[in-house]
């Protein structure tokens, strides 16, 4: 039976409208800071597999875009966002939220039949199925766009390490020295890639800072 986890249709409807603001993140600096984290991804596996390449760059730069660069505080601030919710008593919102970070695919299948949408209340015909300890919670699949950013957000660390893999055993690149001569192609880190890493943080950054805005003052 599916669940229903549900909050004020007006408060969830009221807090939706956020993401149709403007961005909160520029598509040029966003670009430099994915490539910053994903080339430091990269050198990091291959050293890892390689250690006695790791002289060939720096160590201490890498450790520091993988735990405290630009994109990593991105991370942090929808992960502290999310248990914000939380913590102001927006319990369902919360639950919600955190079993779309935790599921292990995107493959969010849409419903066939009628059901009571998680977030609003209501009942929709379409909606996107999330399998949660055993529950089965039902998204209208208006927040298709919020679901899938949210999810790809919190996923960007193990997509990006099995296509770096990937990469590595197709291209042959066995050393840092062909690694850095590679990471200089657009095959590295195609547009589309850049483009849908953008759009997801973007929009779930934009979402999240505006409806913090908003509860912040109610609190």
């Amino acid at each position: 039976m599916c669940s229903r986890l549900s909050v004020k249709k007006t408060e969830i409807l009221n807090l939706l409208g956020a993401i149709t603001l403007t961005s909160v993140i520029d598509s040029e600096t966003f670009e430099s800071e994915l490539r910053d984290y994903v080339q430091a991804l990269a050198l990091k596996i291959v050293i890892e597999s390689k250690p006695e390449d790791s002289s060939l760059c720096t160590s201490t730069t890498i450790r520091e875009v993988l735990k405290h660069g630009k994109l990593i505080s991105y991370q942090r601030e929808i992960t502290d966002t999310i248990l914000f919710f939380k913590n102001i008593g927006y319990e369902r919102i919360y639950s919600i939220l955190n079993a779309i970070t935790v599921q292990s695919s995107s493959s969010f299948p849409v419903c066939p039949y009628w059901g009571t949408c998680a977030f609003t209340g209501l009942s929709s015909s379409r909606q996107l199925r999330i399998e949660d300890h055993n529950e089965t919670i039902l998204i209208d699949v208006i927040f298709a766009p919020l679901v899938y950013a949210l999810w790809l957000t919190t996923h960007i660390n193990v997509l990006e390490t099995s296509r770096i893999h990937r990469i590595l055993l197709k291209e042959n690149i066995q050393n840092i020295q062909t690694l850095q001569r590679f990471m200089d192609t657009k095959r590295f880190l195609a547009d589309t890639t850049i483009q849908n890493y953008y759009t997801a943080f973007s929009n779930i950054l934009t979402y999240f800072r505006s409806v913090r805005s908003k509860l912040d003052t109610q609190i």
